[in-house]
């Protein structure tokens, strides 16, 4: 998960082959950030971007995860924890912003 000009693949790309040697990885950026599209009708908030998120895990048919997210991802990873907690098996943060605070 990243932020607006960044995208997952400029943060993660030396990472992703290293988890990939132990762990399935999918590698979203969330709507708007990244190499997603940028929909100008798209009230973009927390809310839409969760939901952008558990549609990415319904479309691949992905139950419980392990959450990697970094700054704005990780606050994106710790509301998705709270709002699906059954969905959600680990996590790991970096520079994360807070719950409270988005």
């Amino acid at each position: 998960m990243s932020r607006p000009g960044v995208s997952v693949w400029a943060n993660w790309r030396l990472a992703i082959p290293v988890l990939s040697e132990r762990f399935s990885v999918v590698a979203s950026d969330s709507v708007g950030f990244g190499f997603t599209e940028r929909p100008a009708n798209l009230n973009y908030n927390m809310e839409n971007w969760l939901r952008h998120g558990v549609g990415v895990l319904d479309a691949l048919g992905l139950g419980k995860v392990g959450l990697v997210g970094n700054s704005f991802g990780g606050a994106l990873a710790l509301h998705l924890a709270a709002r699906y907690t059954e969905r959600i098996s680990r996590m790991v943060l970096t520079g994360s912003v807070g719950v409270g605070l988005i």
